[in-house]
């Protein structure tokens, strides 16, 4: 009995390690339906638990069994971390973050996000040298910088324009003199907070201390620089969005870099543990 089980939990692992080769390397190949791999993934992975406690006569044995039983152990409970992570995450990202936009391109967005802040804070500040900036918020300009741009909307969702411009803006921002405040203030918080989200270590991380910040902010300010102060803390909000996307997406996929590398791991062990166990039983002969 003890051998049965052990024959048929290593043909299962094995089994179960060729999903990863199936999604990298023979994906051309369309061998079956992704989703009966994976739900046959997670069955079939259950299923070698009774097996291999069967198998080992639940005990530890040797420390060769002892080291592949433990990495079985963790191979099982990260499988099982990473299918509980899969069923909250993606519905907490459509939930928490209604901008949610490809991963790869955040730093992107991030870039735009800071050029039109600048150019939105420079052409209210005023000044000879901020008059050719505030070309960069017309309707024109903001047309052709969404034309360009390679960032798209991970899902349907009702949702605000977001990409080079805010639909509230004037295609002329104002100018408002005595604006140094709003000028220093972005250059100092609002600046790093956009460009670098929480790495900054701006309080624009917290939504009540920016929006006190903000509040602080217009009530030093002429009213008329008050819609680029809305538009500034709208900016930050999407810029909370992006950065709570990032850590969704590193906890959905983090728990990979145990599962994975372990589980070839097992596989190796798990052979050398079949060749040792055979050597110095009945099929020594052919070794």
């Amino acid at each position: 009995m003890g051998l049965t089980c052990g024959v048929v939990g290593a043909v299962l692992i094995v089994f179960e390690f060729l999903l990863w080769p199936r999604k990298r390397l023979l994906r051309r190949w369309r061998i079956g339906r992704v989703r009966t791999w994976m739900a046959a993934h997670i069955w079939l992975g259950l299923l070698t638990v009774p097996l291999i406690l069967v198998h080992g006569g639940i005990s530890w044995g040797g420390p060769l069994a002892l080291v592949l039983m433990i990495l079985f152990i963790i191979v099982i409970a990260s499988g099982i971390l990473g299918l509980v992570l899969q069923q909250i995450l993606p519905k907490l990202l459509l939930d928490t973050v209604p901008e949610e936009t490809i991963y790869s391109q955040i730093e992107c967005l991030s870039q735009q996000l800071v050029a039109d802040a600048e150019a939105l804070v420079l052409a209210t500040c005023g000044g000879e040298e901020h008059e050719s900036l505030a070309a960069r918020h017309s309707a024109s300009a903001v047309a052709e910088r969404r034309a360009r741009a390679t960032v798209v909307i991970g899902a349907e969702r009702s949702t605000s324009q977001y990409l080079g411009g805010h639909p509230d803006l004037p295609e002329a921002p104002q100018t408002v003199p005595n604006s140094n405040l709003l000028y220093d203030t972005f250059q100092e918080t609002i600046r790093p907070f956009l460009q670098h989200g929480r790495r900054s270590g701006s309080i624009m991380r917290d939504q009540q201390r920016s929006d006190e910040l903000l509040r602080n902010l217009k009530s030093g300010l002429n009213p008329a620089a008050h819609p680029a102060v809305d538009a500034l803390g709208k900016w930050c909000e999407q810029r909370r969005q992006l950065d709570r996307q990032s850590r969704i997406h590193f906890w959905l996929h983090v728990w990979l870099a145990v599962h994975l590398p372990l589980s070839a791991a097992l596989v190796v062990i798990m052979v050398w543990h079949a060749v040792v166990a055979l050597k110095y039983s009945g099929f020594g002969v052919f070794f």
